[in-house]
């Protein structure tokens, strides 16, 4: 049996949010019954809607996990950053920072690589020529380019009012 902690058992673990999923199930058939008319429509607006929830949830994930300094650096290639420095002083501060705090387990590639793998930062192809801001990491000799994801990401944060300049590396 699944235990909340030693002392309280839960009584239905595979069961544990059934009546909460009903309930919201119901709330938003209501919902949708107002909003819609034909199944097409149904159809459209849940499948619009789950797309908005999978997005708010990938990007709170992304958002609970990134780095200030990462923030930095894409609100800087989308043009939007004005008192954020310079790449370049992005990179100088990723150093001291590491100092400072005497973390020996986190490079700048794989503080870097955290931006690729979630996609908010791509390499760029040698022969694309592109309008988007281009980061070059001196040490590989490679280019980098925001996503469209990365700017949604950016959109995102910011209607949202969400700090900008975060703590972290």
């Amino acid at each position: 049996m699944l235990t909340l902690n030693n002392r309280f058992p839960n009584p239905h673990p595979n069961n544990a949010y059934e009546s909460y999923i009903r309930e919201q199930m119901r709330i938003i058939k209501s919902q949708v019954d107002k909003l819609a008319q034909t199944d097409a429509e149904k159809i459209n607006l849940l499948i619009r809607d789950d797309a908005l929830f999978r997005i708010w949830a990938d990007f709170e994930f992304i958002y609970r996990l990134i780095f200030g300094s990462q923030i930095a650096l894409l609100l800087i290639m989308t043009g939007w950053a004005s008192d954020f420095g310079t790449i370049t002083r992005i990179r100088e501060n990723f150093d001291v920072q590491m100092k400072i705090r005497n973390i020996r387990n986190l490079s700048f590639d794989a503080w870097l690589e955290f931006l690729i793998k979630t996609n908010l930062l791509q390499e760029r192809p040698q022969i694309a020529h592109s309008a988007k801001a281009v980061f070059m990491q001196a040490s590989e000799s490679k280019k980098y380019e925001i996503t469209a994801r990365g700017i949604a990401f950016i959109s995102w944060i910011s209607e949202r009012r969400y700090d900008l300049k975060k703590n972290g590396a």
